[in-house]
């Protein structure tokens, strides 16, 4: 029995294996084991096989035109004449058929999607079309307003913003004409083409209106700008002259550090050596103090007169230092 279920476990495993129903095969392979039981398989294995062989399926409803047609007849005279075995199909037509469904479905896809493509070219057309005109509308109104900004003064501004304003005005209508004209031209007839040139022309209009507050804001941004301009003009003018006072009061400094650091750091030196000498009984010192002395003063009058010139400018007067008295007195 051991060998006989091993035996027996080999042929399910082969069977299963090969996936397919071969009652010969199988009385081969169990050879003169239970031979009862090997009749009954075979017979079973015919009885699934011819049910396998006699099974039938119907059409697929997006099947080609001409099974439809069919399909549609035998359903209108479905009480008249019932379904019969020839419209059935097999399990190879069945794939057959629903290959061709499947190519079907995919050709109409791609058809589908060639459209839909030329749809967005056109689109994508149109647009640059209405931005061209569209910028080409701003370009004009902004080289109107700029022209009449520099050809009108102070005097007669209201009048040259009136007239251009008026132009302008003119010109937005004749560039929206021409612009709905040109749309009108370029979108083709048909339901889906009215209602794409309907969206475009309302598209159209709001950026028209769009570009109206935009260009009235550009004009009052241009008067902002303009003043701006004046103020940043009067501000340059005092920039300059401050930089110009500050150049000077940067060379009367590096003048005036020069004097002290060569002249008058000298003489004090020299004025306080021959102070000690004075004080130790030397007779010549009192000659050298006083030149010293004499030279000093008139080097700290001289920076003096030097500050007061450079600070003359901002009103503020600086009186000289009086002279020291002598030193014997």
């Amino acid at each position: 029995k051991s060998a006989q279920l091993i035996h027996l476990q080999r042929v399910t495993i082969e069977q299963n294996a090969s996936a397919s129903l071969k009652n010969k095969e199988i009385t081969k392979a169990l050879g003169d084991w239970a031979p009862a039981n090997s009749d009954m398989s075979i017979s079973g294995g015919s009885l699934e096989s011819e049910k396998s062989n006699n099974k039938r399926y119907t059409r697929h409803p997006l099947s080609r035109r001409t099974t439809m047609t069919v399909m549609y007849d035998s359903s209108r005279d479905k009480s008249q004449s019932p379904q019969t075995p020839q419209t059935l199909l097999s399990a190879e037509e069945k794939i057959i058929e629903l290959t061709q469904v499947a190519e079907a479905a995919r050709v109409e896809r791609e058809h589908l999607l060639k459209e839909l493509e030329d749809v967005k070219t056109d689109k994508v057309s149109m647009e640059y079309l209405l931005r061209e005109k569209l910028e080409s509308l701003v370009q004009n109104e902004i080289e109107g307003r700029l022209v009449a900004f520099r050809s009108g003064g102070d005097d007669n501004a209201s009048a040259s913003s009136s007239r251009s304003s008026r132009s302008s005005r003119s010109r937005r209508a004749s560039t929206s004409n021409s612009l709905q004209t040109s749309l009108q031209g370029q979108v083709p007839g048909g339901g889906d083409s009215e209602r794409a040139r309907r969206e475009l022309e309302s598209k159209g209009g709001k950026n028209l209106r769009a570009l109206r507050a935009q260009l009235e804001a550009r004009d009052e941004s241009i008067l902002v700008m303009k003043e701006r301009c004046s103020k940043l003009e009067r501000a340059a003018g005092r920039a300059v002259m401050t930089q110009e006072r500050c150049d000077v009061l940067i060379k009367e400094r590096q003048a005036i550090i020069r004097i002290m650091e060569q002249k008058i750091q000298l003489l004090v030196n020299q004025a306080a050596n021959a102070t000690r000498d004075l004080m130790n009984g030397s007779e010549e010192a009192a000659p050298v103090i006083v030149r010293e002395i004499t030279a000093l003063q008139r080097l700290v009058s001289a920076s003096i007169t030097a500050l007061r010139n450079a600070d003359q400018d901002n009103g503020h007067g600086t009186q000289p230092a009086p002279p020291p008295p002598p030193p014997g007195s």
